[in-house]
């Protein structure tokens, strides 16, 4: 059975694993899918009998539907806008605005998010899984955003993850989400969000994508 990747120490303990790691009946399966909103699912998969492959990892790519998060913003953004224009006076507001439609919005409507799941006996795969979602993320031009601020739980686990690779992760980019223009776009305080990790993109240059051995372990389908 499928447990969502919660425990990260206990990945971290036993090391994070790598297409030199991936054993000779086993290989990584990317799907992607298009005209969906699951861009990309990548597998852990076992090599069985013919067809009677069996999967030991998951990590769906979902990418943002950015219209929608904006509309239900509306309402909020006005609000916002009339407070802040209050507060701060009426060409303040509209250098805000300005800001956010020029530098941010192209931002924010080209994101993924993620979810990850092990099988219990696979944990120090979740890592390598992970790594190649932020990987193609890179790839496409977008970025990864944690998915409690898309509408996702927000999970202990979930913290593990984003606070391991924004404070050990030197080969992950990541790129603090603007407060006033997250706000003004989706209608959400981030002020409210206690996880400080969670308030960051994140994506990385390829590395296992490019591998020497991804052609034999990395399946794209």
């Amino acid at each position: 059975m499928k447990k969502l990747f919660e425990n990260w120490r206990e990945f971290l303990d036993e090391g994070m694993k790598g297409l030199d790691d991936v054993p000779e009946d086993f290989y990584i399966e990317i799907e992607e899918i298009s005209g969906g909103d699951n861009p990309y699912i990548i597998r852990l998969v076992q090599r069985g009998h013919e067809r009677d492959h069996e999967e030991h990892g998951r990590c769906i790519v979902e990418e943002v539907d950015a219209e929608h998060w904006f509309a239900r913003a509306a309402d909020e953004r006005k609000q916002l806008m009339t407070d802040f224009q209050a507060r701060e006076g009426e060409e303040a507001a509209n250098k805000l605005e300005e800001i956010c439609e020029d530098e941010y919005y192209d931002i924010y409507q080209d994101l993924y998010t993620m979810h990850v799941f092990v099988d219990e006996d696979f944990r120090g795969w979740g890592p390598l899984l992970t790594d190649i979602a932020m990987e193609l993320a890179d790839e496409d031009g977008k970025w990864i955003v944690p998915a409690k601020l898309v509408g996702g739980a927000g999970t202990e686990g979930a913290k593990r993850i984003y606070d391991f690779y924004l404070k050990n992760r030197s080969d992950v980019v990541h790129e603090e989400i603007d407060r006033s223009c997250w706000g003004y776009f989706t209608g959400d305080n981030l002020d409210d969000v206690e996880e400080e990790s969670f308030k960051y993109l994140y994506r990385k240059d390829p590395k296992w994508l490019v591998h020497g051995k991804a052609k034999v372990k990395i399946k794209r389908k």
